[in-house]
């Protein structure tokens, strides 16, 4: 026989009521050995039967029953990942166990494959469908799915209700399913052969034509390349039509055109084309549409020589079938004490954590240190007095550290470290300060400074410029005795240089912009005797207001971030900024404010970008966007907020002070201890040659709550940022299908506002190989919540399958 087959819609009724086992094992026995329900391994779904059999030589399981009518004639067939050259076969049975009919023998590949056999009844009654083990005692697990039993004399494609153009007959999983003869979807498989049809040559099962994506250069040699796109794919299949006669022929004629003409079916479907050469276990299927060739010539006698042309705008062969692999959907990490990070997508404590809050998270690249300052203690059990290092493995000690909290924290170009906050003395002999030393990475030793103040509290925050000039803020008046010098002051080349006249109260924060500009927020209303409301920039020569500033609230602003775009972004707690309602968060383009959203309803106490663009935004709040949150951390993609995927020790009044980006990982600081609750990563595995786009479905069974928030392929970087509230014995699934992309609920339908903005709706994928998916849902009350990820099977050209 050839290697081509075509797929002719046909109706059909699938008499196994279980024929993927998605909801139980029912109907399903051991012969010898057990059976069980397991999401280990499927093909069709996201379970199958495993069968572990004992060392008897014909143990296996059957299905039973099924009723069949006296004169029909009946086929099954049925996946099966038997053990490699192990030998097996199916067959009808009675309800004794008694063989019906001629088996149908093969031996296991140790991978899927479809394997039938027909019957024809001899009684009106009801029978057993068998797969076992064939004289062989070897008492290794296989498995089986997509059980399929049907009146028709011979192998046709899978039926149940849950595949394209078939529906349930009752109950989902527990009754017969019927496929429609207006679905190409599936069918009886013809060989070409057996339409004499003999394939000659063929163009196109290899790899798909691609399209660079280029930007000219109209000086410079070549171009950029901005990627490619697979295009649609073209197949031309020259085969000789022989037929016995001129009439014969032109019956032939017939029925090829019949079987791939665009009006066979309604809604101009794609007819199916399967392709075996490449392994008869595993046949490829393409999706194609008639292009031309069939137009027919004069023949040679009651030959025509045709050259059949096809395009498949679905480039890709599929294998029979779909992957599946079931989703983690947390996991606790221990010792979250007032910190926790994500690395590569993995949340992990440092060691058990810190003895109290951080107030600051600071990274040297050059060295691999992350610096933490606060009011800790100890951290990992090392004593280090509120300021220390984490080297990847422990936290290291900074001499003797500070007597006091340490609120913020800059390190200059040459590694060194500048420490700002409360204390008075620092270092092992205690030296004398006023909240501000430096730490020489060079020595080891700390350089203490303190200058004389009319008042001192507290410095708030530091910053240097790209000269490596520092900037100050806090909580005092007459730095180094410069009357000016209130509440902001900076160090030039070894001294202490006042910014105008200062401010007139406190400083909380200070970041230095690209530009130069030198950005300061707090609690003042005047800057060097310029009216600015909490936020405005120094831009060398004196204080300049952005727009009238804020109010509302406490008016006052506690963090600066600065975007990729060059956006000022201000938080702190505040109802309005420059006029525009704005609740403790905004932007500014350059020349006004605008919210981000509705805000949040608390206070705004940091902000960290990351190399994305994507802003981590910490503080005292419970609400942001609309979104009820699990703690006081949320994010901003541009377009929305969303949750992060982590729920942090302690109840909700944990308030998030510190948050630091590497690239894609996160560092967090804040002021509670126990154990955190974050997204977990399964790897996935795609056993296909070309990415698959997949479908998600996630399902919660009692418990008191379970809000879906966030899922991300972390190999390729695509995420969905989800806020959906599943109820007890709700399904959300998520399909990602091109064409077909939709979010629906088992129970209120379609629900799209589940993803929200800037979510990669159209470009979440599945690369070859493996795939590390991390998941969290926010869950109390303890439900039972199960989610998996189907997807089918694709290859870039047919011998994906070799």
């Amino acid at each position: 026989m050839g290697f081509y087959e075509i797929v002719v819609p046909e109706a059909e009724i699938n008499l196994v009521t279980n024929p993927s086992l998605e909801t139980a094992v029912t109907g399903y026995s051991a012969v010898g050995g057990t059976v069980a329900r397991v999401a280990t391994q499927s093909r069709r779904g996201s379970y199958s039967l495993e069968i572990d059999p004992t060392t008897g030589v014909n143990d296996g399981a059957f299905f039973g029953t099924v009723s069949l009518v006296s004169g029909q004639t009946y086929t099954f067939a049925v996946d099966v990942k038997g053990v490699s050259g192990i030998p097996y076969r199916i067959y009808f049975g009675t309800t004794g166990g008694a063989v019906l009919g001629t088996p149908t023998a093969f031996t296991g590949a140790g991978d899927w494959q479809r394997v039938y056999v027909t019957y024809t009844e001899t009684a009106t009654t009801t029978r057993r469908l068998y797969l076992v083990k064939n004289n062989s005692a070897n008492g290794d697990i296989f498995y089986a799915d997509g059980w399929h039993c049907s009146q028709k004399s011979y192998n046709t494609t899978y039926v149940d209700g849950d595949q394209e153009g078939c529906e349930w007959d009752g109950e989902e999983h527990a009754s017969t399913s019927s496929r429609s003869a207006q679905s190409r979807a599936g069918g009886r498989i013809y060989n070409l052969d057996d339409l004499g049809m003999y394939v000659i040559e063929s163009a196109g099962l290899g790899m798909a034509p691609v399209r660079h994506k280029i930007a000219r250069q109209s000086l410079l040699p070549g171009a950029l390349y901005r990627g490619s796109k697979v295009e649609e794919r073209p197949l031309t299949i020259v085969a000789d039509v022989i037929g016995s006669s001129y009439t014969n022929l032109h019956s032939l004629r017939k029925t090829i055109v019949d079987y791939i003409k665009a009006d066979r079916v309604k809604d101009d479907q794609a007819f199916l084309l399967r392709y075996t050469g490449a392994n008869s276990n595993k046949p490829t299927v393409l999706k194609c549409r008639y292009d031309g060739g069939m137009e027919f010539k004069s023949p040679e006698g009651f030959t025509e020589r045709a050259a059949l042309r096809a395009i498949a705008y679905d480039p890709y062969w599929y294998e029979e079938g779909e992957a599946s692999a079931a989703l983690s959907l947390r996991k606790s990490v221990s010792n979250a004490n007032n910190a926790i990070r994500r690395e590569d997508g993995i949340w992990s404590s440092l060691g058990t954590g810190l003895s109290s809050f951080s107030y600051d998270i600071a990274y040297d690249k050059a060295r691999d240190r992350i610096y933490f300052a606060g009011n800790f203690a100890t951290a990992n059990g090392v004593t280090v007095n509120r300021i220390c290092y984490w080297n990847g493995t422990t936290f290291v000690a900074m001499d003797a550290g500070v007597n006091g909290s340490v609120r913020a924290i800059a390190i200059a170009p040459n590694g060194d470290v500048w420490i700002g906050g409360a204390f008075t003395t620092v270092g092992s002999g205690a030296t004398a300060c006023k909240g501000l030393a430096r730490w020489n990475v060079s020595t080891g030793t700390w350089t203490a400074f303190n200058p004389s103040t009319a008042t001192f509290a507290s410095i708030w925050s530091l910053a240097i410029d790209s000269s490596g000039d520092l900037y100050i803020g806090g909580d005092f008046t007459d730095w180094n005795g410069n009357a000016n010098a209130d509440y902001i002051a900076k160090y030039q080349n070894g001294s202490w240089v006042a910014l105008g006249t200062g401010t007139n109260a406190l400083v909380f924060a200070i970041s230095v912009a690209a530009d130069g500009k030198v950005y300061v927020g707090g609690s003042f209303t005047t800057a060097n005797g310029v009216t600015v409301n909490s936020i405005c920039y120094w831009n060398g020569t004196t204080f300049v207001a952005m727009g009238n500033g804020i109010s509302g609230g406490t008016a006052d602003v506690f963090t600066i971030g600065i975007s990729l775009d060059g956006s000022i972004i201000i938080g702190g707690n505040f109802t309005t900024a420059g006029g525009v309602s704005a609740n403790n968060i905004a932007r500014w383009n350059g020349t006004s404010f605008a919210a981000l959203g509705s805000g949040t309803n608390g206070s705004v106490y940091e902000l960290e970008f990351d190399d994305k663009g994507i802003l981590f935004v910490g503080g005292n709040f419970t609400v942001a966007g609309g979104i009820t949150l699990a703690d006081k951390t949320t994010g901003w993609n541009g377009s929305s907020w969303f949750h992060l995927p982590v729920n942090l020790p302690g109840s909700p009044t944990v308030t998030v002070n510190a948050i630091l980006t590497i690239g894609d990982d996160l560092y967090y600081g804040y002021n509670d201890t126990g154990t955190a609750t974050t997204s977990e990563i399964t790897t996935v595995s795609n056993p296909g040659s070309a990415r698959a786009y997949p479908v998600v479905e996630i399902t919660r069974s009692e418990g008191t709550s379970a809000v879906v928030e966030w899922l991300r392929n972390e190999t390729t970087g695509k995420r969905l940022y989800l806020n959906y509230a599943l109820q007890s014995g709700e399904k959300l699934t998520i399909d990602l299908t091109p064409g077909a992309r939709q979010i629906t609920s088992s129970y209120r339908g379609a629900v799209w506002e589940a993803a929200l903005r800037n979510s990669d709706l159209g470009d979440f994928y599945l690369l070859p190989g493996d795939n590390d998916i991390s998941a969290f849902v926010n869950q109390a009350g303890s439900p039972t919540m199960t989610a998996f990820m189907k997807f089918p099977i694709a290859h870039e050209s047919a011998d994906g399958v070799a």
